[in-house]
């Protein structure tokens, strides 16, 4: 008997790809699973025992924004650029704003911070933005399963909908800026 007894598991590790694994003893299982993760610091979950199984009575994480430096793709070499990422319940949003380089005849690509993968059914859009000058004025920003990088569509009348963009969509020298909510490969 264990009946009554509680833990708190706390993650402290930074590292987006190191994954926490609780695990439980013999046949038990927390809220009828045999493990859940802790994905990202500090998260916590707090577990109470009946006696046969753990039940999951919180699971709390830090939401506060965190930046990060993607080498983006397709858009030549950005300047002014602001990345930062936040966790949202099973997703994490990014917000970026950006001035375009030179841009080049290659799909436009937005890298995740390290250690996460892109967890949405197919592919679909999962945020927007706009753009500084005329034609396109508005951009899709675009995910798809299992990949570790987002895309961008011009939303224009020769582009759009879930068909990513080629760099040159876009005038070079453009300052940008989106907001993206994507699910994430393994949050719980």
């Amino acid at each position: 008997g264990m009946t009554g007894k509680q833990f708190v598991i706390k993650r402290t590790n930074q590292a987006l790809g190191s994954i926490l694994t609780v695990d439980t003893t013999s046949s038990q299982t927390i809220d009828g699973v045999t493990t859940t993760t802790l994905n990202t610091q500090y998260e916590q979950i707090m577990v109470i025992s009946d006696g046969s199984n753990w039940q999951l009575l919180s699971r709390t994480f830090n939401n506060k924004s965190t930046s990060f430096t993607p080498t983006v793709v397709g858009l030549g070499t950005i300047s002014g650029s602001s990345f930062s990422w936040r966790r949202v319940g099973n997703a994490m949003e990014i917000l970026a704003s950006f001035t375009s380089g030179t841009p080049t005849a290659t799909t436009v690509q937005f890298p995740l911070p390290t250690g996460v993968t892109v967890g949405v059914a197919g592919t679909k859009i999962v945020g927007h933005g706009g753009v500084s000058r005329t034609a396109p004025d508005a951009v899709q920003i675009i995910a798809t399963n299992g990949e570790s990088f987002l895309k961008a569509s011009a939303n224009n009348s020769s582009v759009s909908g879930n068909v990513a963009g080629i760099g040159t969509t876009f005038p070079g020298g453009t300052a940008m800026s989106f907001s993206a909510l994507i699910e994430i490969s393994g949050w719980n």
